[in-house]
């Protein structure tokens, strides 16, 4: 039988990698999810979607430490599509991807809720929008 030894040092180097290679992955996959949950009319809020980490920058100008991602999109309008307003109804496709992959909630549940705040309509001072994690 052969026994590695792990020194701390090494432990530490190993679980700073898998962190980042996690949050990576995780990335792509919110990233991934949003843009196929995205309303698509001309296709930019869709292409638009991207995610940045500590390690690999990105697209979203955001400030992270090494342990940290974001996904989103730069686009102005973006937050409208996510929330609503009170001219159009919300389609949610942020938040219902970040529920899936960074929380681990079940997609036809998540899927589910996302059918409840679009038919909820536009917004309104009584209209609460859904909570997905």
């Amino acid at each position: 039988m052969t026994v590695k030894i792990i020194e701390y040092g090494d432990f530490n180097e190993i679980m700073q990698t898998f962190t980042k290679e996690g949050i990576l992955e995780t990335c792509i996959n919110v990233r991934n999810e949003a843009r196929s949950l995205s309303p698509v009319e001309t296709g930019d809020l869709r292409q638009s979607i991207t995610y940045q980490t500590g390690e690999t920058g990105g697209g979203l100008s955001v400030n992270l430490n090494k342990n940290q991602g974001a996904v989103g999109s730069a686009l102005e309008y973006s937050i409208y599509q996510e929330f609503g307003t009170r001219y159009m109804k919300p389609q949610p496709f942020l938040r219902p991807a970040v529920s899936i992959w960074a929380y681990g909630n079940k997609a036809d549940a998540v899927l589910k809720k996302r059918a409840e705040e679009v038919a909820k309509g536009n917004l309104s001072k009584t209209a609460k929008r859904e909570t997905f994690f």
